[in-house]
């Protein structure tokens, strides 16, 4: 179960990670009224790609291998948008 789960986390989070970059590239653009929630928008748009990438490519149809695993990778990229963007937004209403 650890196994097979891992593998597939890892393959959603490469897919995730370059889309969230992209995605935060796409909303900065915009206008930024609360910076927290732009950065866990991010993540979470990332961790969809992710999770439709996995549910494309996956072939192990356990439903609790895609509650754990699959819906895990979109978890996790919304809340490191989140975290990231509370400490972006911090160091930089300090500085101005």
């Amino acid at each position: 179960f650890v196994r097979h789960g891992l593998a597939c986390f890892r393959t959603g989070m490469a897919f995730a990670i370059p889309t969230a970059f992209f995605f935060a590239l796409l909303l900065l653009r915009g206008a930024t009224l609360s910076p927290l929630l732009t950065g866990a928008t991010a993540g979470g748009l990332a961790g969809l790609v992710g999770l439709v990438v996995l549910e494309i490519h996956c072939p192990n149809l356990n439903v609790y291998h895609i509650v754990v695993w699959h819906v895990s990778v979109t978890f996790v990229c919304l809340a490191a948008g989140l975290i990231l963007s509370s400490v972006t937004f911090r160091r930089w209403t300090s500085n101005h």
